[in-house]
């Protein structure tokens, strides 16, 4: 009982992929990972995905915003060099390796699309430089709408 109490006192809303949790004890609380996943994964499906996972981030920082702010901030410093990477790859296996980092890169920080998208490149060799431009700049608005960058 006291479980269900605890829920029917939080109150959760879903803003620009931020979790705000209120309680009506006034005390902030933090919402449960399985709970946060369970948001992502209806966004998913209903098509309201952000740019970012801001779940995966979470779990990949252990929690720490301030970690979180740190590498949102890196990624978007990256971005122009993660295409210019691309579009100055000389060899297919350049090509390859270079998408292969930023797959990387974009997965840690959940940006998962992006990393679907780039995974293609790895595998074809062959990128599609404005579908990977056009999720870039989604990624780089977004993380500036979050206030972090």
């Amino acid at each position: 009982m006291p479980r269900l109490r605890l829920l029917l006192n939080i109150l959760t809303f879903y803003s620009l992929g931020k979790f705000i949790l209120i309680q009506t004890t006034g005390v902030k609380n933090q919402m449960s990972m399985a709970l946060k996943a369970d948001v992502a994964l209806a966004c998913r499906a209903s098509g309201t995905e952000k740019p970012i996972n801001l779940v995966h981030l979470s779990s990949m920082t252990m929690g720490d915003r301030t970690l979180e702010i740190e590498v949102l901030k890196m990624f978007a410093c990256q971005i122009p060099q993660f295409m210019a990477l691309l579009d100055n790859a000389s060899t297919e296996d350049e090509l390859c390796r270079t998408a292969h980092t930023i797959k990387g890169a974009a997965r840690s920080i959940g940006a998962l699309k992006l990393a679907d998208i780039i995974e293609v490149t790895e595998d074809t060799a062959r990128y599609d430089r404005q579908q990977v431009a056009d999720e870039m700049d989604k990624i780089k608005r977004y993380i500036v709408d979050l206030g972090t960058a």
